[in-house]
């Protein structure tokens, strides 16, 4: 019983093991941002805590401004009241005095105060070794991001710029993490042989969505280049890859051309073997009725029906109310009041009259 229960321990665990498996790289890219977050988070609260002693400072030396210049203001007010008294009264020597010592010894403490002030900030120079561990983190991620020939721009002695230079280059590794996966993307739709219209879109976007996070990372890192593959810049690939993309579309635009053309000459001739039949049929329906010109003038009606019939059923399958009207047509011709009695006798008159009859009854009934 022991060994059926570890059995189905086993089988338990097995699959949980198989379907963490795929989860463990996303896991690790997760917990490589969350250290980033963090380092980010510090630095932050370092420039924090730097820049309220900073302000703590200002308050104090501004305390101090104002301390000074209200014993100023005491020591001019004295001496306006002494003046007022001497001009009234001559024997105020005493207290002009004392209200010029008082003056003279406020206006010698604000000289002091603004002198040290200007000192502390001319000769403030900072430790080295802040400088030189500032300099090194900076150099480690130039050195992550490639471009470790601009540290020649932030060999600065002044800390602050330093520590700025620090922090916008660690927002620029950000961006070209950011820059470098939808170059991948990019880079892996455009190896497909056959590229649909949405996917030529997508590769549009990427592209313009590199560009202008390029421009962000320049305006942190200096206007230095991002450099791909370890060779060249990302700005020089984009620009031949999207040569390559507008002579595709050339490409696959003429080849559609002369399909359209090639699919355009087949019907043309197709249109001109149909109408080749009707050409021959309309000249044997013409000569038809040329070679019964030669029989006789009674028998012409019959042969002229007999032969429009043949030529229409050659030319069109008609219906029955075609057929019908032909009919009609002919009973109203071949009635007692017709006008063919009247040219078959005025025919038999004028042998001229005859051809013209004979010219109109082709006519009507090819009509």
């Amino acid at each position: 019983m022991m060994n059926d229960n570890d059995d189905i321990r086993k089988t338990s665990v097995a699959p949980c093991v198989n379907q963490s498996n795929p989860n463990d790289k996303l896991v690790q890219q997760l917990l490589k941002k969350l250290d980033e977050g963090s380092e980010t988070i510090l630095n932050l609260r370092s420039l924090l805590t730097l820049k309220t002693v900073e302000l703590n400072e200002l308050v104090h030396q501004l305390e101090l401004i104002d301390q000074v210049l209200m014993n100023v203001e005491n020591g001019t007010e004295q001496i306006e009241i002494v003046l007022k008294d001497v001009l009234v009264s001559k024997n105020q020597q005493d207290k002009l005095l004392n209200a010029e010592a008082t003056l003279d010894s406020a206006i010698k403490t604000a000289c002091s105060l603004y002198s040290i002030d200007l000192y502390s900030v001319n000769n403030k120079q900072p430790s080295p070794i802040k400088t030189t561990s500032m300099l090194k983190k900076i150099a480690g991620i130039l050195s992550e991001l490639d471009i470790e020939s601009t540290i020649d721009l932030y060999k600065n002695d002044d800390i602050k710029v330093l520590q700025k230079a620090y922090m916008d280059l660690d927002l620029a590794k950000t961006i070209a993490t950011s820059i470098k996966t939808d170059f991948k993307h990019r880079s892996t739709l455009m190896k497909k042989k056959h590229t649909s219209v949405s996917s030529m879109d997508k590769i549009k976007q990427l592209g313009s969505s590199i560009r202008k996070q390029f421009a962000v990372y320049q305006s942190y890192t200096r206007n230095a280049p991002l450099i791909m593959y370890g060779k060249e810049d990302i700005i020089t690939i984009l620009d031949r890859e999207d040569h390559i993309i507008a002579s595709r579309k050339m490409v696959h635009t003429t080849p559609n051309n002369q399909q359209q053309q090639s699919t355009e000459k087949p019907a043309r001739m197709h249109c001109s073997s149909t109408n080749t039949p009707k050409k021959r049929q309309s000249s044997a329906s013409s000569s038809s009725p040329i070679k019964l010109r030669s029989k006789s003038t009674t028998n012409t009606t019959a042969t002229t029906t007999t032969t429009a019939k043949s030529t229409l059923q050659m030319i069109s399958r008609p219906t029955l109310t075609f057929m019908a009207k032909c009919k009609e047509k002919r009973a109203v011709n071949n009635g007692p009041g017709s006008t063919l009695r009247l040219r078959n006798m005025l025919a038999k008159r004028n042998p001229a009259l005859k051809m013209i009859n004979e010219q109109m009854m082709i006519g009507s009934t090819v009509c």
